[in-house]
């Protein structure tokens, strides 16, 4: 038998099967076969305990849109082991429950990805022009934030990758082509700047503009708290400005000498140290004591001042105390 022939043997043993089932298939609908999909019409699939057995769990269905034939071998199998029939019954197919995805569904998982971030404050527009038209299993659908690119275009439709969760805790994957704005008051570069440049009050715009939802995310502050900050990487003229694109300037320099604060319970000390490395408002840095010892970290509070942190603070008392003697 040639390879033509035994294909289509084959397309012809599955084409019966399908058709056979077809006739008579057993639908489920949660992702797995039950002990009742199996036993013939009327059986009592009560255990000795009186207690219904009806949905004890049997194996994973088939992927939504298929059939499984189940046939009458291993169906008597199955319901020999649990009691249920001696004698030989018929084989069964077993079809999943199915159905194409509605884009309205998929608007309103969307809308809820966003509202189930604590951190999202903003109105949402979603406007789904594709989506993924295969068989479905039945279940919820969920898209995560995570998902989605950080930066895109308003106007540009992005593919958003999600899934249908079953009952089971499995999951099948769906997608969705959509377009994401939001409005919000953003802060705009009003022209091209190299890496680096620090900003000034004329070298960006703050302005309300139709954006990709996550850039809220991204800017984490208002957009006019940016004057004085540099630029992380060159920027171009109308660019959206976020937290992403902008670094604090550094505030301290090696071997600068800096106020140092050490908390005394309600009594605040200051002492003179010198940094040994450089930082921005917030790093952690080295530092040491003017008159020597150990050395010991701080945060950067402003370019001359830094708070000790505390699991050395006990210490550096001691040296204030040593200092004054």
């Amino acid at each position: 038998m040639n390879t033509m022939s035994v294909l289509n043997y084959y397309l012809l043993v599955t084409v019966s099967i399908g058709t056979a089932m077809g006739q008579d298939c057993v639908v489920v609908a949660d992702g797995v076969v039950r002990l009742k999909d199996l036993a013939p019409s009327g059986t009592l699939l009560a255990n000795s305990l009186g207690e219904d057995r009806g949905d004890d769990f049997l194996f994973f269905a088939p992927v939504a849109g298929t059939t499984r034939w189940v046939s009458s071998e291993e169906r008597t199998r199955l319901l020999n082991r649990r009691g249920v029939e001696k004698a030989a019954v018929p084989g069964i197919c077993i079809r999943s429950a199915s159905r194409v995805v509605d884009p309205d569904e998929l608007r309103l998982a969307m809308l809820q990805a966003f509202a189930s971030n604590a951190a999202f404050k903003a109105q949402v527009k979603v406007e789904v022009i594709d989506w993924s038209r295969y068989p479905t299993p039945d279940g919820r659908i969920e898209f995560s934030l995570s998902a989605l690119p950080r930066r895109v275009d308003g106007a540009q439709p992005v593919l958003w990758k999600g899934w249908v969760r079953l009952p089971t805790g499995r999951s099948v994957p769906v997608w969705a082509k959509a377009k994401l704005t939001t409005d919000c008051i953003v802060a705009t570069a009003l022209r091209s700047h190299p890496s680096g440049h620090r900003l000034g009050e004329a070298d960006f715009a703050v302005e309300r503009r139709e954006v990709f939802p996550t850039q809220v995310l991204l800017a984490k502050g208002p957009p006019t708290k940016i004057a004085g900050r540099l630029l992380r990487h060159a920027v171009k003229s109308g660019d959206i400005l976020t937290a992403q694109d902008l670094m604090e300037p550094v505030a301290v320099q090696s071997g600068q000498v800096l106020a140092a604060e050490v908390q005394e319970g309600a009594v605040r000390l200051k002492v003179e140290v010198i940094a040994e490395t450089k930082g921005r408002i917030g790093d952690t840095i080295w530092l040491h004591s003017s008159s020597g010892g150990r050395r010991f970290r701080g945060t950067v509070l402003s370019d001359e001042q830094v708070r000790v942190v505390p699991e050395v603070s006990k210490p550096l008392r001691k040296m204030v105390k040593e200092d004054s003697n």
